[in-house]
């Protein structure tokens, strides 16, 4: 199993020094971190900055292309960085075509097993249920994990 971190840019140092897999984000993390005060660019290069590993970044965009653009540039600050898309139509066309191109990414914001069974066609590196809001709407979110690993066993 791989452990993921995520937080402030010491709670990533701390996460780091423990030996994590990798860094995720999301926009509420960079809104309570950094409260608008940096661009996406900015606070990508301080998260490669105080971790060694791979950082995927949640991109989003009004379709397929537009999330590829925007994750192909910010790659170009490093090759650790690494998609993190919201698990939809465009989002999975995305996860495709990056995958394709050696760039791993992670489907986001998933509720369902058919979700997680289309995440796995189109190559994407790993899923990220969205427990909170899941258990928000009254869905066994923790049912739909369990019968997720299983089918990926």
């Amino acid at each position: 199993m791989k452990i993921y971190g995520a937080g402030s840019i010491e709670d990533i140092r701390r996460c780091t020094e423990l030996g994590v897999a990798g860094i995720l984000t999301n926009p509420q993390g960079f809104e309570q971190y950094y409260k608008g005060e940096m661009t996406l660019e900015e606070i990508t290069k301080a998260i490669l900055d105080a971790s060694d590993t791979p950082v995927f970044i949640q991109v989003h965009g009004p379709d397929a292309d537009a999330i590829v653009n925007r994750v192909a540039a910010l790659r170009k600050l490093s090759d650790r960085v690494c998609g993190k898309i919201i698990a939809n139509e465009k989002g999975f066309e995305a996860i495709a075509r990056l995958e394709k191109q050696g760039i791993h990414c992670i489907a986001t914001c998933l509720f369902s097993v058919s979700q997680a069974a289309v995440a796995a066609m189109v190559g994407a590196y790993g899923i990220c249920p969205f427990v909170s809001r899941a258990r928000e709407q009254g869905i066994d979110i923790f049912g739909i994990i369990r019968t997720i690993k299983t089918c990926y066993e």
